[in-house]
């Protein structure tokens, strides 16, 4: 329908995969401002949504695309896209149970190009960590185990709000990173992505569970994973420490405590919490700053550990009752 091809939008979507693409190597010249993490990588750009309706036949197209840039020897993949509920077709919506990396026409993709072929997937992990109706967690395909799912943390380390977290009754931990983004996963993703293709610059032969190792091990919580985070968001000296052959042991302390945690700190202090149900799977999470000399932290109903982040140093506390 619509009258000049290429200048003319189909609708207020149409942004989006550019906005993506700007994230992984993107450079604004005028400015003279790099805003992505690799502008010289060369790209294969592949389309495989409608933007007017949702349905399950764009699983399909993201199946051929994927099959497409095998084909081409592309080894490192984006996708910023996800599917949950909210199809035009309700009857097409999936159930959170169904979110097990194995049961969608996507995940099946998704599984295959990184068991089988060896690609590199970095995908969004979803947006619907507000949505109470799906219980907030990780959407297709960022629920497959192998591909390298990537949440949205906020400017204290947090999970954004709206960021989807992993289920709790799979044997594997999703999201696996997060990367600062205020407006969505799918701008999380991309920055991941481009510090990927760092790597690969770096080694062309290292393969996933080499990325997917050396990403988990330089996070803040690479010792104690979540269901919020993962490891969370990884840091580029830890990584080049890592591939200069150098061990990086995650600094951790285990505490023991019944009521209240008593954490000695200075006056501006960040401190993120995350009050976990088990080892792995958030309850809920929260941010102090120091105003005094110390700080007590209250053991909340139905939490038997607590993951306590103060200045990048880690404590794991065990609640005894």
């Amino acid at each position: 329908d619509k009258k000049d091809f290429y200048g003319e939008k189909k609708s207020d979507q149409e942004f989006h995969g550019t906005a993506v693409m700007s994230f992984i190597g993107g450079v604004d010249f005028e400015r003279k401002l790099q805003i992505g993490m690799a502008p010289a990588a060369d790209f294969y750009l592949a389309r495989t949504e409608s933007s007017t309706r949702e349905s399950r036949v764009e699983e399909d197209n993201w199946l051929a695309a994927v099959e497409w840039l095998d084909s081409l020897g592309v080894r490192l993949v984006n996708s910023s896209l996800g599917y949950a509920q909210g199809f035009t077709n309700p009857a097409e919506n999936y159930q959170p149970e169904q979110m097990d990396g194995q049961t969608s026409v996507i995940a099946q993709a998704a599984k295959i190009a990184a068991e089988k072929k060896g690609m590199i997937l970095v995908l969004s992990a979803g947006n619907e960590g507000e949505n109470k109706l799906w219980g907030g967690y990780v959407s297709t395909p960022g629920d497959v185990e192998n591909a390298i799912s990537v949440g949205a943390n906020d400017q204290n380390g947090l999970k954004m709000g709206y960021s989807s977290k992993g289920r709790e009754d799979v044997k594997f931990l999703k999201p696996d990173l997060t990367a600062f983004s205020e407006f969505g996963t799918s701008f999380a993703a991309p920055l991941i992505t481009g510090f990927v293709a760092c790597l690969l610059q770096k080694n062309p032969d290292f393969t996933l569970p080499k990325i997917k190792s050396m990403l988990s091990l330089s996070g803040d919580y690479a010792a104690v994973p979540n269901n919020f985070i993962g490891s969370g968001f990884p840091k580029a000296d830890l990584v080049l420490k890592l591939l200069s052959g150098e061990t990086t042991e995650p600094k951790i302390e285990n505490k023991e405590a019944t009521k209240y945690f008593v954490l000695k700190i200075k006056k501006g202090d960040k401190i993120a919490i995350f009050h976990k149900k088990d080892q792995r799977n958030v309850v809920s999470q929260e941010f102090r700053e120091g105003t005094d000399s110390k700080i007590k932290i209250k053991r909340p109903t139905n939490v038997f550990f607590s993951t306590i982040n103060h200045n990048g140093k880690i404590y794991e506390v065990r609640w005894k009752d």
